[in-house]
């Protein structure tokens, strides 16, 4: 007994009708609508974000576009790439951050190895601990660094 499919004459002209209806509907382009409508409007301004809003957390306060730090009402100096770091891990505090995510978001493409974060974890560390700070950043280990507070810790 044979079990192989024939193709026959009507499988063909159906074959060659749908080809030539896609074919014809493929081609032929539809309007794009000019305009919609509905209206948008714009958010409240009290809604906004402001730019040169600062970043606060536990007693440092980090103001973006100033560039500067302050703990305890006295300046604190970082260089630009600690500053980056510390502007990362403050926009999402208390969260575990991979070294790999900090190496793409500070670095970017630039070949460096991955123990630069750790050394640069290492330095925003000491300048934290001169300041007396509340701030510390605690290793999580085998994945990467917390941004923490030390007054949480102790309740």
């Amino acid at each position: 007994m044979n079990t192989m499919n024939y193709i026959t004459n009507d499988d063909v002209a159906v074959y060659q009708r749908v080809k030539s209806f896609l074919e014809t509907n493929l081609q032929t382009e539809y309007p794009k609508p000019l305009r919609s409508n509905f209206k948008t409007r714009r958010a409240p301004t009290s809604l906004k974000i402001k730019k040169d809003q600062p970043l606060v957390y536990g007693d440092i306060v980090l103001c973006k576009n100033k560039r500067t730090a302050l703990c305890n009402s006295q300046d604190l100096i970082f260089t630009k790439t600690e500053f980056n770091l510390l502007v990362f891990m403050f926009q999402t505090p208390e969260r575990a951050i991979a070294r790999n995510e900090l190496l793409r978001s500070i670095w970017g493409d630039k070949p460096v190895d991955i123990r630069v974060v750790d050394d640069t974890v290492k330095r925003v560390r000491q300048r934290l601990a001169t300041a007396n700070s509340n701030v510390i950043i605690t290793t999580v280990w085998g994945f990467g660094f917390r941004l923490s507070n030390k007054i949480k810790k102790l309740l």
